[in-house]
């Protein structure tokens, strides 16, 4: 344990700079080989105890609960899992506190030999949610007990609360309204919506109108009031509240009809009703509208006969000329619906939604009272508003501990990317270097102690090894010295145009022994002269690996075919394709990874180091094209590569 502790000091005093960084790592018996600073601090808040290397963590855990709960996630950890929880600790008579955990096994040498755990304290995000549906529930049992129909939907157009009286008006559930948009709902309806919110948005003001639906296959006539809520000045969504006024309507019918049951009918009504002359003057009243003027004889000391005596103010709460505003409406179309008006009553305004209808020397207005609306529409704005600006708070806190730990395992990834392909590295040139070597100073040994008594033939037979091993070693050392100069960038790329059909020549002289060796076939199928953008070198690096691959694997005496030709991209497609052993097909899905060992011996037992189709790779792509392999064990494979066409 002793050489953890003394290897962690620097990365200790690093990490103890960050005060809000909380990790500590444990060994297999739950001991402490590494903490910080901010992580100390943390246990002696919530159990009051200094913290040391070596002490066993599960023993300063109080609460048996809390402590086992420790263990099994230690325990998941130290078995090699990485997950993430968020979790509660304290002690009973202390404020519990909430954390999200990232656990993780700590790998020395492929072996586990303890865990680590990133702490990030989330209290105040579950205390804020908390309060979040605190207000939710307290704000939705208020508009559940309203008895008018209420909504709110986004600016996107779809519902996110309706309220009790909502569903049992039109007999559904919230379940089948939340989360949707008008068009799910009532498709038929849908244009004609899309219509009065686009009015709504256009004139920023309260918005109120009459409609007439089917529910439950019967005809109804609501009132809909709809407002907009702001944000900073920008619009996040409509509420508003449905009104039956079915029955009132049947009921003005029939008053048409008989005029002797006015009174009685006009009573039952839920609403304020004044006649009155066209003076205002006040000619018949029902019992809502009365309970109206009492109050303003309470407050006033004085009866209100005529509805210019009151002191109505509108939206903006000012006063209102009643007089004239009225006529100037009833005189464009003898009526309007949905006049928001409010009265004062000892500094309370209860605000009403008013209609009239001018009929000869009368005018009927109803009055529906709308206060519980409206006031619950201004607690509503105003804790949005506020619940919105905490959720902002808590997305951006989220956000950006989302994005710390990204960039802690992307460091974490490419690092370890970096380490397996530098031990690629060194297991080549300590592996694949040395074989070739030793190879040929064993034959050297024989030649120089035996030479006197060897045959001309035998001399001839070991020159010979001799001159297959350094061509061999030549290959190797080619493909690791581009290898590394492709991880360096130190590769310099040179494109110029190419006629295929003199390089294919070339490149067929530079392989020509090699074919010789093992009396393989070349056919070339080119099927005109095209001309390629690329880099010569690397061009002529990609198609000797891929030809040197084809005869490496292919059987004694028999041939490889490449195959030329144009795509409809404008691309040159070449097919490098042999009749050999194949590749088995779960090596064929790590071709190209070079943390992979795919290397493999000939079919005469030719060395690899698995590099070369990493640096084809690299090179086809370098100069904008493509690498793909088909390959079917023991039949033989395909090697495709494209290259920009140029005239």
């Amino acid at each position: 344990m002793v050489n953890y502790y003394e290897n962690n000091k620097i990365l200790k005093a690093i990490l103890d700079n960050n005060k809000d960084l909380v990790l500590f790592a444990l060994d297999r018996e739950y001991r402490y080989i590494f903490y910080t600073q901010a992580h100390k601090d943390t246990i002696k808040a919530i159990w009051s105890c200094d913290i040391y290397i070596g002490l066993n963590m599960l023993d300063i855990i109080k609460l048996e609960d809390d402590r086992n709960k420790a263990k099994i996630n230690f325990d998941k950890a130290l078995r090699g899992e990485k997950f993430t929880l968020i979790e509660e600790y304290g002690d009973n008579n202390l404020t519990r506190t909430f954390y999200r955990d990232y656990y993780s096994p700590l790998i020395v040498d492929n072996e586990i030999i303890g865990l680590y755990v990133f702490i990030v304290d989330v209290t105040d995000i579950k205390k804020a949610e908390q309060e979040i549906n605190r207000y939710k529930y307290f704000y939705h049992s208020i508009l559940d007990n309203i008895t008018n129909p209420i909504f709110y939907k986004n600016k996107n157009g779809t519902y996110e609360f309706v309220n009790i009286a909502f569903c049992n008006t039109f007999h559904t559930t919230p379940e089948q309204i939340i989360g949707k948009t008008i068009q799910e709902i009532l498709p038929d309806k849908s244009d004609y919506f899309f219509q009065k919110d686009n009015e709504l948005i256009n004139s920023k003001t309260r918005q109120t109108y009459e409609l007439e639906l089917e529910v439950n296959d019967e005809k109804k006539i609501f009132i809909i009031n709809k407002t907009l809520l702001f944000e900073n000045n920008d619009i996040i969504g409509i509420t508003g509240s449905f009104t039956d006024i079915t029955y009132l309507k049947n009921i003005e019918k029939k008053l048409k009809e008989n005029e002797t049951y006015l009174t009685k009918l006009l009573d039952i009504l839920p609403v304020g009703i004044f006649i009155v002359d066209i003076s205002f003057n006040i000619k018949l009243t029902n019992n809502f509208s009365n309970k109206i003027l009492e109050q303003l004889l309470i407050d006033n000391n004085f009866k209100i006969t005529n509805l210019a005596d009151i002191k109505f103010i509108d939206n903006d709460r000012n006063i209102v000329d009643f007089p004239n505003s009225i006529n100037s409406m009833l005189d464009k179309a003898n009526k309007f619906e949905n006049l928001i008006l409010g009265i004062f009553r000892k500094g309370i305004i209860n605000w009403y939604s008013v209609n009239a209808i001018k009929e000869e020397n009368e005018i009927l207005f109803t009055f529906n009272d709308i206060t519980e609306l409206i006031t619950t529409r201004e607690i509503l704005e105003k804790n949005i508003s506020k619940l919105n600006k905490q959720n902002k708070e808590i997305n951006d806190y989220m956000l950006e501990q989302e994005r710390l730990l990204e960039e802690l395992l992307f460091s974490k990834k490419k690092l370890e990317e970096s380490l397996i392909e530098k031990n690629k590295l060194f297991s080549i040139i300590a592996h694949d270097l040395k074989s070739p070597l030793s190879g040929i100073i064993g034959i050297n040994s024989i030649l120089v102690d035996d030479f006197d008594e060897l045959s001309d033939d035998k001399k001839f037979e070991l020159v010979n090894k001799i001159y297959n091993s350094n061509k061999n070693l030549l290959r190797l050392i080619n493909n690791l010295m581009d290898w590394v100069n492709l991880k360096n960038n130190n590769v310099t790329i040179k494109k110029e145009k190419i006629n295929i059909q003199n390089f294919i020549k070339e490149i067929q002289t530079k392989i020509n022994n090699n074919l010789q060796l093992k009396e393989i076939t070349l056919n070339v199928n080119l099927e005109e002269n095209y001309f390629v953008l690329a880099d010569r070198i690397m061009l002529t690096s990609v198609l000797n690996n891929l030809l040197y691959n084809a005869i490496k694997f292919s059987y004694r005496g028999s041939k490889i075919d490449l195959n030329i030709s144009r795509t409809e991209n404008n691309y040159i497609l070449f097919e490098v394709k042999d009749y050999g052993i194949g590749i088995p097909e779960i090596m064929l899905n790590k071709i190209f990874d070079i943390t992979e060992k795919t290397g493999r011996p000939g079919t005469e037992d030719e060395k690899s180091t698995g590099l070369g189709l990493i640096i084809v790779k690299d090179f086809v792509e370098k100069n904008n094209g493509k690498i793909w392999i088909e390959s079917k064990e023991k039949t033989g494979t395909s090697v495709f590569f494209t290259i920009p066409e140029v005239i």
